[in-house]
């Protein structure tokens, strides 16, 4: 049941009750360090402190949770922790070392049949080329076609990556759509809890975007 809450309030962007939930999980009885569970709480654990900006903590749980997940055949959920952890790797300015754990879980993850995740894997081998100043046109364009994805978190990321790689009008007009884009999806939210947590994943985002539009 921690688990199950635990991805609950991580996915409202309550980071510390989600990591509190999974810690509580890995700590039960009947938990068994070999079961799938276990390594998605380690994985819960890696992707809350991160969120939290607890970064370097985050690697070593993000690490365990790989480990395990392949020792399960997850190849999924090892892709997972592959792919944050090359977004804490490029966010720590090793970029080389990120655009590599980023191919590698892409490739995982589409082997797997998961393509949401090897969508966001392209994202990050996009924002690691961008950082190693190495452009791929092919890429840049798969990229850009993910502003029309199901997933709200791709969407969001896919504009702001638009931002970042446009100037003048092209970059005003993509910061407009990505502070639409973050306002449509925040009118879909209900629960209080939701719409308290909603904007906690773009804070790194929005305010430079909203101070470039107001000047």
């Amino acid at each position: 049941l921690d688990e199950i809450v635990g991805d609950a309030l991580f996915a409202l962007n309550l980071w510390p009750d989600a990591e509190s939930s999974y810690l509580r999980a890995l700590a039960h009885d009947e938990m068994r360090p070999k079961s799938v569970g276990y390594a998605n709480c380690m994985l819960g654990v890696g992707c809350a402190l991160d969120a939290m900006g607890r970064h370097r903590d985050a690697l070593p749980w993000l690490t365990r949770s790989r480990r395990r997940h392949l020792a399960l055949g997850n190849r999924a959920m090892a892709a997972a922790s592959s792919l944050l952890t090359s977004e804490i790797l490029l966010r720590d300015g090793k970029a080389k070392s990120a655009k590599l754990r980023a191919e590698a879980a892409e490739q995982e993850a589409r082997a797997a049949g998961f393509k949401l995740l090897a969508d966001r894997c392209l994202l990050a081998i996009a924002n690691c080329n961008l950082k190693l100043k190495s452009p791929d046109p092919d890429l840049h364009k798969a990229v850009l076609k993910l502003k029309s994805s199901p997933s709200v978190g791709l969407r969001w990321r896919a504009w702001l990556y638009q931002v970042n790689t446009s100037t003048g009008a092209a970059r005003r007009n993509a910061q407009r759509k990505l502070v639409d884009e973050v306002l449509r999806s925040r009118l879909a939210v209900r629960s209080t809890a939701a719409r308290l947590g909603f904007l906690a994943d773009k804070q790194a985002a929005l305010p430079e975007v909203l101070l470039e539009l107001l000047t």
